[in-house]
């Protein structure tokens, strides 16, 4: 009688097998097509058949630059009343570098070059680049602003890339402790 069970519980695994087998190895296999709700907008692939994917349109990108020769505080960018602003990275050159005194140029998330928190700071003792990618990103809120202040006398120049967004995308500018 064992034998005979066996055999038929062999047999219905091989039917249900046959039956969905092909179901799931072309579930596995198939093609997918990513699509919004609508079913209108699809998903391009690259020639590598592998998803292509962009931060942001090409017109939204912008680069902000600016440079220093001396202690006060310079804004470097404005963001739109109607944008907010996400930072992607930072360069920061050292042209000239300081003699003496507090060597640090930073960067600040307001205009005023005050406050405990700051985006970004480097040393100005040696010439150099110094360069940060920042990910997911640093947001400026719209209306935002941000400035750079070296601390000792010498040449520092800044540039800041990112990309623009709807000004309901950045409710504040992130915030740094």
């Amino acid at each position: 009688m064992d034998r005979r069970r066996t055999a038929w519980m062999l047999v219905a695994a091989v039917v249900v097998g046959w039956l969905v087998g092909p179901q799931v190895v072309n579930a596995a296999t198939g093609l997918v097509r990513i699509q919004d709700g609508a079913g209108s907008a699809r998903a391009n692939v690259t020639d590598g058949h592998q998803l292509m994917t962009a931060e942001t349109a090409p017109p939204s990108f912008h680069e902000y630059s600016a440079g220093t020769g001396d202690t006060i505080c310079h804004v470097v960018a404005t963001i739109p009343a109607n944008k907010g602003f996400v930072i992607r990275s930072i360069a920061v050159d050292v042209i000239t570098p300081s003699a003496g005194g507090i060597e640090v140029a930073t960067l600040y998330p307001n205009a005023s070059c005050a406050g405990s928190g700051d985006i970004y700071g480097v040393s100005t003792h040696v010439r150099a680049g110094h360069a940060v990618s920042l990910d997911p990103g640093f947001a400026v809120a719209p209306g935002g602003k941000i400035s750079l202040r070296a601390f000792a006398d010498s040449v520092v120049s800044v540039h800041i890339w990112g990309y623009m967004v709807p000004a309901s995308d950045v409710p504040a500018t992130t915030k740094v402790n």
